[in-house]
């Protein structure tokens, strides 16, 4: 009766703390320290007390490889050493997914001794330790700073055994009890060192035949070839003081198994039985894949074979961080950084931003750092992979080169311009923005190729031609180079997937025709898909392209979506059962931006959230894509090849648009297809156009808002072609918008096409690098009369917009192209910018401008392309499927007497050209084309 008492009295403590004391504190997630809401200062700590009470109720928190579990197995020896013989002790470790307080509210209750181990921090350890239930040891002071100790990880690595000494007086210790527990623990060092799949990385080395001689003088360097591990065993197996095994399969527990897992270890395999790749050592560990079956969506031996370049980088970049977890000295470094008060955008923004970071690192000789603290730390949710870019930077990198002269990836200025700078911080706003380099201008920017070349191999155009330097080979490979998913997105993930309904794997389920992207997943095979701002009576449009993929793949399965907006959500899954979702009840998942009607905890949860969700549409068999960086953030995750995807908006074109190979980058249409027939002479890099285009790209899109739609009281120029007005053939229609073009530049106008006769001119032609089919005004309703020769090009400059018809545009009475670019208006504007030196140049030569103005303006459709390959086949050009250069004519003369002149044109081309081939021939006139 008087336990019961005890415990009612214990539990109702505990809900009163819960009720009125927990829901008044900000929670900082992660290790970062409890604030009042109210007072906005730290918490009043008691004083540490210096001698710990009996019963021990220990709580000790560490990240992995800290040197957690020597600090865990010292904590064991000392209480097992300090109580009694026949004192039960609860030695256990908590995972972040099954843990529970009510077991420790019970030895609490009856006044048992406790050891727990675990690799987070939560608000109740810091209230157990405040009322003195439990006390809190810490192998980092930055994941619970306020534990009774902290271990600091440089002194144990220095000395283990003297750890020893700091815990005398917490624990009363005598000489014997130091003697006892020094014999004991050095021990356990050689076993923990040089036994086990976690034992040392320098010993995976030697093990499976790696030089190791350069490692040998280091101060963590464990010498396990020199000790006699059978003696260590037996010695340590007979200690006096018990010891608690934890997971045998993989860390030793009894004599014998020493040599159990050397023979293991030398059989090719490094940390936790991961394949061992190479002899270097990456990151944190030798090896790679997760010890929870996670598959890693990353062919390291290709990557080797075909990326020596990217694999340098990360042996320089690891051979330049000490074996404290340092920067060396005088080593060039670049941090990006995402910190408070920072705008830095969602997951797909940030992560573009950081691979971006890698790669301008790489070819300017720089340790990349990343200081990513906003609103939770990076590595919490993505861990680092091959590369330690979680070393704390320099105290002295404190500036930000965000001025326009010191703008360290602005487009105007050349990579290399911070060259005798050892170190410097690009925030996130000087990495992503129009005015800043795009990831392919960096891949294939005159610094790649200095970089490439000074290390001994090709230019940036033999790895373009093998697609391992294009954006989303590049960025598949520097994610999984950097990152690796927590273990807690990972565990979110799978609960995401049962809560949303996808239904779990029978016993008897054979998947074998599909590899599982999780290897011990629960849940039956499904597909994914992502929409953003989807519009709900489209909502139907989802369900038609799960319904595709299916068909495709002659596999029936779920489907998992993921969207911005509930309502949708919800919509579809009414629609069409069979697709799930996860309901959160967030208002916006995916906002990583500072909000102040948001609190913390909320835009922290979102931000964890939206990465595990990216988790689960990287699980999926089949990927359903939207036109967005979050959904291609998933994509390139994936990998580029070999993986079942499409786009949402392309479902019904799945027969040809499969296989695809995918790149975009913010700020673009819509994902560019690198699968399709190459266009010829195409300019599809911003860096290729006149910089007046340049220029004027930039001018237009910032005139666009995030939504889609022109920003107010941005000037405009409409150019139409509409129903019921005779608008010429495809010469006369692009010429008249090329001309518009032109004109909206020298005016300082965003240029708008409302073409939709006789279908919309978009289902042809898609927007290049210019979003033109953005909707016009309402209010932008009148023709005026714009390029009449008789008047200035400047003449409507106070007016805010209007619209030119094809009329107005093409005609005699009108300004001709020529006449545009070499008039006042463009001479006017280009002065502005550059001085008239540019006329100089060719880019105003009519042909080159009207190069120039299209690509900028266009890209040629997939169904076009399609079409255009189709035409090639049927025409007899490309025989067994094989693509073969051919001479184009166009001949628009109907009468048939002068048709021999084909002829000679043809024999002509193959004379001039010293080359052989077949001509495609378009004309006007069938009887033309078949004689």
């Amino acid at each position: 009766m008087k336990l019961m008492s005890i415990y009612f009295f214990i539990f109702g403590v505990f809900f009163f703390q819960l009720c009125f004391f927990v829901p008044h504190l900000q929670t900082y997630l992660n290790g970062i320290y409890l604030r009042s809401v109210e007072s906005g200062e730290e918490w009043v700590r008691l004083p540490k007390s210096h001698i710990l009470p009996q019963p021990y109720r220990i709580i000790q928190i560490g990240a992995p490889r800290s040197g957690s579990t020597f600090q865990f197995q010292l904590l064991n020896a000392i209480v097992s050493l300090k109580s009694s013989a026949n004192e039960e002790i609860t030695s256990t470790f908590f995972a972040r997914e099954n843990w529970r307080i009510f077991p420790l509210i019970q030895d609490v209750v009856n006044n048992k001794s406790f050891i727990v181990k675990t690799h987070f921090d939560h608000p109740i350890f810091e209230i157990f330790q405040q009322r003195g239930y439990a006390s809190i040891f810490a192998s980092s002071v930055d994941i619970a700073p306020y534990a009774v100790y902290n271990q600091e990880r440089e002194r144990l690595v220095e000395c283990p055994l003297c750890e020893i000494d700091r815990y005398k007086s917490m624990f009363q210790l005598s000489e014997k009890d130091v003697e006892l527990l020094m014999e004991h623990m050095d021990l356990y060092s050689s076993l923990r060192m040089c036994c086990g799949e976690q034992m040392s990385k320098y010993e995976i080395l030697r093990l499976n035949g790696c030089n190791v001689t350069q490692y040998v003088e280091l101060p963590d360097y464990p010498h396990c070839e020199d000790k006699d591990l059978e003696d260590i065993e037996v010695k340590f197996a007979g200690s006096p003081i018990p010891f608690h095994a934890n997971n045998p399969e993989v860390n030793w527990a009894r004599p014998g198994d020493c040599a159990r897992f050397s023979e293991e270890i030398a059989s090719g395999k490094g940390f936790n039985g991961r394949t061992l790749t190479s002899c270097e050592i990456y990151g944190k560990f030798a090896g790679y894949t997760r010890t929870n079956g996670t598959k890693i969506h990353f062919d390291f031996g290709n990557f080797t074979e075909n990326s020596p370049w990217l694999r340098k980088y990360m042996q320089f970049h690891n051979s330049a961080i000490d074996f404290r977890g340092n920067l060396k000295d005088d080593v060039p470094y670049l941090v990006y950084q995402c910190t408070d008060d920072m705008v830095c955008g969602d997951w797909g923004e940030r992560l573009m931003g950081m691979v971006k970071a890698l790669f301008l690192a790489m070819c300017t000789g720089r340790v990349l750092l990343i200081d990513s603290t906003s609103p939770v730390p990076l590595d919490t949710i993505l861990n680092p992979g091959f590369i330690a870019w979680n070393v704390a930077p320099p105290e002295n990198a404190i500036e930000i080169f965000d001025a326009l002269v010191f703008d360290a990836m602005n487009a105007d200025f050349p990579l290399s311009k911070h060259h005798n700078t050892l170190g410097y911080r690009i925030g996130h706003a000087q990495v992503i923005g129009d005015e800043n380099y795009r990831l392919s201008e960096i891949l294939e920017s005159r610094c790649m190729d200095k970089h490439l070349i000074e290390n001994g191999w090709p230019n940036a155009s033999k790895y373009m031609k093998g697609k391992t330097m294009t954006v989303p080979y590049a960025f598949h490979s520097a994610f999984w180079i950097l990152f690796d998913f927590d273990d807690d997105i990972i565990y979110r993930a799978e609960k995401m997937k049962e809560e949303s309904g996808l239904e779990k794997k029978e016993d008897d389920d054979d998947y074998d025709t599909y590899d599982q992207n999780v290897t011990k997943s629960e849940f039956q095979v499904f597909n994914g898909l992502h929409y953003g701002y989807l519009d709900v009576k489209e909502m139907r449009s989802l369900s038609n392209c799960h319904n595709n993929m299916q068909n495709h793949t002659g596999f029936n399965a779920s489907a998992y979506l993921v969207s911005d907006h509930v309502k949708v959500k919800e919509g579809v899954h009414k629609v069409d059962a069979s697709i799930h979702y996860y309901q959160n009840d967030m208002l916006d998942v995916y906002s990583m931006n500072d909000d102040s009607t948001t609190s913390l905890r909320d835009q922290r949860i979102s931000f964890i959230e939206s990465m595990a969700e990216i988790k689960v549409l990287v699980d999926s068999k089949c990927l359903g894509l939207s036109n967005t960086m979050y959904s291609m953030m998933a994509y390139y995750i994936r990998g580029p090849e070999n993986e079942c995807h499409v786009l949402v908006d392309e479902c019904e074109y799945w027969d040809f648009a499969n296989p695809l190979i995918l790149s975009y980058e913010p700020g673009d249409y819509k994902p560019k297809n690198m699968m399709k027939i190459e266009q010829r002479s195409q300019l599809d890099n911003i860096t290729q156009f006149p910089r007046m285009m340049r220029k004027y790209i930039k001018f237009h899109n910032k005139g666009i808002n995030f939504g889609g739609r022109l920003k107010d009281n941005v000037p405009y120029l409409v150019y139409q072609c509409t129903e019921g007005m005779v608008c010429g053939d495809w010469g006369d229609r692009v010429l008249g918008m090329v001309k518009a073009l032109y004109v909206a530049m020298c005016t300082d106008r965003v240029l708008l096409i409302d073409s939709t006769s006789p279908v919309p001119l978009d289902t042809v032609l898609n927007p290049g690098f210019i979003a033109w089919n953005v909707a016009p005004p309402e209010n932008a309703t009148e023709i005026f009369d714009a390029l009449n020769a008789d008047f200035s090009i400047s003449e409507y400059n106070n007016t805010l917009g209007y619209r030119i018809g094809h009329a107005q545009v093409i005609g005699d009475e009108n300004y001709r192209l020529s006449e545009i670019l070499e008039g006042s208006c463009v001479l006017n504007h280009i002065g502005e910018q550059k001085g008239f030196g540019y006329m100089k140049k060719k880019g105003l030569l009519l042909p080159n401008a009207f190069h120039s103005a299209f690509w900028a303006l266009f890209k040629i459709d997939e169904k076009v392309l399609y079409r255009a390959e189709k035409m090639q086949i049927e025409s007899g050009l490309n025989e067994n499927d094989e693509e073969l250069e051919y001479y184009g004519i166009h001949y628009d003369r109907r009468s048939f007497k002068e048709r021999e002149t084909i002829l000679d044109c043809h024999e002509n081309m193959q004379y001039y050209m010293r080359f052989n081939a077949s001509t495609y021939l378009v004309s006007d006139s069938a009887k033309v084309k078949k004689w």
